[in-house]
């Protein structure tokens, strides 16, 4: 094979039609613990290996199989991808591969983000929540992900309920479909080492006390006019 095929191949498992082959190894190995901060990556770190002992121990003391590393093996594959379907941005990774896969549009994603407003205002552990990414760019479309950040709250004990409260909201999005990249972070650097120059966020919910600067749209009126942040919006009245 030539170094040119070899180019092109490559190209095509991270961009082309090949990209699922590249995507979804390296999704479900990986389940976004590489880009998480470091105490959401520990949380689901712990998470998992409690989790997976519990069932493993708990097939073997029932009596249910044998204890075996394959036994282990079937049980580690099973709770990983469970861990992946449910908290591990498992659509991002899908509308990313395959082209068919679409978010819920404008409405279904506002709904989904006042659902999120409604639950972190209801048990004020985080500082704020902040949307990121094409609709703040105001060039959100039926396949783009939401790029949304949780900075949780590190004056209180409270601030650890941010990071299983997003477990929560990622497996709501699992069920209903909406290809969210969901990320529970410890401050505004972190985010900061993450997006773009020109991305100001959309402010969900942010504690009175808490300073951001930069400041794009606000959620209240996105929400009363969701059209401003569409591409076909941006398109329709360029000048």
């Amino acid at each position: 094979m030539t170094e040119e095929k070899r180019d092109n191949y490559w190209a095509m498992m991270k961009e082309g039609k090949y990209r699922a082959f590249r995507n979804l190894p390296v999704g479900w190995v990986l389940q976004i613990i590489h880009s998480t901060d470091k105490t959401e990556r520990w949380f689901r770190i712990v998470c998992e290996i409690t989790i997976l002992s519990a069932v493993y121990f708990l097939l073997i003391s029932a009596d249910i199989v044998s204890e075996s590393w394959f036994t282990f093996l079937v049980t580690f594959i099973v709770v990983h991808s469970l861990s992946w379907f449910l908290v591990g941005n498992f659509w991002v990774y899908m509308l990313d591969s395959f082209k068919w896969v679409k978010n819920p549009g404008i409405d279904g994603t506002i709904k989904y983000l006042n659902f999120v407003n409604l639950v972190y205002r209801k048990v004020d552990c985080c500082d704020a929540v902040l949307v990121y990414g094409s609709m703040c760019r105001s060039m959100f479309h039926g396949r783009s992900d939401l790029d949304l950040r949780i900075i949780r709250r590190t004056d209180s004990i409270k601030g650890l309920l941010a990071i299983p409260i997003g477990f929560f909201l990622r497996a709501y999005s699992f069920f209903i479909i909406m290809p969210v990249d969901f990320q529970v972070v410890d401050s505004i650097d972190f985010i900061k080492n993450q997006m773009r120059d020109d991305e100001y966020p959309i402010v969900v919910l942010k504690r009175k006390t808490f300073y951001l600067d930069n400041l794009g749209m606000t959620f209240e009126s996105v929400a009363k006019d969701s059209s401003v942040v569409l591409k076909e919006y941006q398109i329709q009245n360029k000048v």
